[in-house]
């Protein structure tokens, strides 16, 4: 297919091109501060794009979305597409009697802090799904809402790393552990290591 020869080349001095953006030391700090600023404004511009988004799809998106917690003892917590098994085993728990509740965190940045504590009041034993790890700390969901929110998560949850599945019922077994924990009164935080194999 011959030598690629770039469309867009550094080296081509008769016709340069930028890639990527460069900021000194005179205006970085500036420019950071721009952007800390629209971050702040992004938490009351997300629920309105969402919103009409809704309008026009007819399934609005928040910060937010809480699933079967108003009257929840424990609720997992979590991001993304495993909060859809999580669902799945909420009915089917709340079949058995069960009370529990899932809670979609829709937006990692800007945290919504103020939301979850609102919706999460301290009533329910609260865990946390991270499909990602720190090494020696945990989960990244989990830390940012031990740092920002009010009530205290008590299990992180670790799952899914390499792309490994979530199956049902290792998401049941999450459950009946929060619950458990709820009713016997405990308050010590764990990290639980979902589907590892022996």
């Amino acid at each position: 297919i011959g030598p690629y020869e770039p469309e867009h080349s550094l080296l081509k001095v008769d016709d340069p091109w930028t890639y990527g953006p460069l900021a000194l030391p005179d205006a970085y700090y500036e420019f950071k501060a721009q952007q800390m600023d629209a971050m702040d404004r992004a938490m009351d511009v997300i629920p309105r794009v969402g919103a009409s988004f809704g309008k026009l799809a007819g399934r609005a998106y928040g910060l937010l979305d809480p699933y079967r917690c108003d009257d929840a003892e424990a609720v997992l917590v979590g991001l993304g597409s495993a909060m859809g098994t999580v669902k799945e085993a909420v009915d089917r728990l709340r079949e058995e009697g069960m009370p529990v509740g899932a809670l979609k965190v829709r937006t990692f940045r800007p945290f919504p802090a103020e939301a979850l504590n609102t919706l999460l009041d301290g009533s329910a034993e609260v865990g946390v799904l991270d499909r990602a790890v720190s090494f020696g700390l945990g989960g990244p969901l989990f830390h940012e809402i031990r740092s920002a929110c009010t009530f205290r998560p008590g299990v992180n949850f670790i799952y899914g790393l390499g792309g490994r599945d979530l199956p049902e019922d290792q998401v049941e077994e999450c459950f009946r552990l929060l619950v458990r924990r709820k009713r016997e009164g405990r308050s010590e935080t764990e990290v639980r290591r979902l589907g590892l194999e022996d």
